[in-house]
């Protein structure tokens, strides 16, 4: 890089590239109160952008100056490292990723996908106190293009926590984070609406089980994999998710109480995603506590399940994981899918290839049966009512007709 002066213009130069490409900045010299100085240089280009993008007409000396008040607040927020002013996404990504393996190796492997695959790209050779609001905004305008609002939702987590956690570790270089709160607001909008027209749809593209179905697949199951029978009672009869249902210890059946209580689930990880972590040496699968509050429970122990545990616990001595793989370790949800649920189904061709329309129909069987929608919401640790309510609205509709029918009945008779 060459600077040249240009002619007739106090402060302006031309930023000669090697390619022999020339840019036009601004560079002035300032002090901060404290008697340091800072030589800043700002571009034309950059400038263009701004008043692009913020409908403005700033000349150049009009936004050295603007930037120069940027950093004399950050002096006032405590910010006085010269140096840390102009750190940036890149000089800290390490440092970063390092934090994020103190937690257990899901949430890390979570936080890093999102951190590399659309973090680290986006904003790696930006100055962090340069990131704006509208800077994150169009960052996630540009990433709802192309992914669901969800997703981008959990971007903004990562994205949030790391700015957080730069504020939380006193580094000072920012003293806020730079998200506004109408672009959170506007992206929960957002996901809403997409709910929304997801619920005009009919419900799931996933056929219903019929009771002849469930039926099938265990009379199947029994017949070819016995030793899977209990996870399909835990799936099938107990409205567990697969990953929980392969989690169940020995010690989470109460006998007296005839309870089954939902408290941890199996994970399974790349190991190669792990490689030069500290978790590094930890197991491809593991054990975890159950993913929310409601996910923790209390699900009524069905008669046909506790003869099946009996069966393989007749003297209720037994302690660990109820079920493992033929070897004796955990069993992901991914493996049961792949090598254990599929050739069940694909066998009996009823046209489902997930685990969780076993689940799906336990929520259905129970509601037209008449259980109440808020016990059967939480025997399957649903995180609230109105979710549940869009999963299930053609079964509670049904039983509410059926209610009617009942309610004038019983009019008649009263008449």
């Amino acid at each position: 890089m060459a600077l040249k002066r240009i002619k007739g213009k106090n402060h302006h130069y031309y930023d000669i590239q090697a390619s022999g490409k020339k840019y036009e900045i601004y560079r002035k010299k300032f002090t901060f109160p404290d008697g340091r100085s800072k030589t800043l240089q700002v571009s034309k280009k950059k400038m263009d952008k701004v008043n692009e993008k913020e409908g403005l007409n700033l000349t150049l000396a009009v936004y050295w100056e603007r930037e120069k008040q940027t950093l004399l607040r950050q002096y006032e927020d405590g910010i006085t490292d010269v140096k840390k002013l102009d750190t940036r996404v890149r000089d800290l990504a390490e440092k970063y990723r390092l934090y994020n393996e103190n937690f257990r190796q899901g949430t890390y492997l979570r936080k890093q996908g999102y951190w590399d695959r659309n973090i680290f790209p986006y904003f790696k050779d930006y100055i962090i106190r340069k990131i704006e609001p509208s800077t994150v905004k169009n960052f996630y305008d540009e990433l709802l293009l192309e992914n669901t609002p969800k997703t981008v939702l959990e971007v903004h987590r990562v994205l949030n926590n790391f700015f957080q956690w730069m504020i939380d570790e006193k580094m000072k270089i920012i003293s806020e984070v730079p998200i506004a709160k109408s672009t959170i607001t506007n992206l929960n909008k957002t996901i809403t609406e997409q709910n929304e027209k997801m619920e005009a749809l009919d419900e799931d593209d996933e056929k219903v089980l019929s009771n002849e179905d469930i039926m099938a697949i265990f009379y199947r199951v029994r017949e070819v994999m016995p030793r899977d029978e209990i996870v399909y009672h835990w799936n099938g009869l107990h409205g567990l998710r697969i990953s929980e249902a392969l989690g169940v210890y020995w010690k989470d059946i109460d006998w007296n109480k005839k309870l089954l209580r939902v408290r941890r689930q199996t994970a399974g990880y790349s190991v190669g995603k792990l490689k030069g972590t500290k978790h590094e040496k930890d197991n491809y699968a593991t054990i975890e506590p159950v993913k929310s509050k409601r996910s923790k429970r209390e699900v009524p122990l069905q008669p046909a399940t506790e003869v099946l545990l009996k069966s393989l616990n007749p003297d209720r001595n037994k302690k660990g994981l109820i079920y493992k793989t033929t070897t004796g370790t955990i069993c992901t949800a991914d493996n049961f899918d792949k090598k254990h649920f599929k050739p069940i189904v694909d066998k009996l061709d009823i046209g489902i290839n997930r685990t969780h329309s076993l689940r799906k129909w336990f929520g259905s069987y129970q509601i037209s049966n008449g259980i109440d929608v808020a016990t059967v919401c939480d025997w399957m640790g649903q995180e609230d009512l109105n979710t549940f309510y869009k999963h299930y609205r053609k079964e509670i509709k049904e039983m509410q007709e059926k209610n009617r029918e009942n309610y004038a009945l019983i009019s008649q008779v009263a008449l």
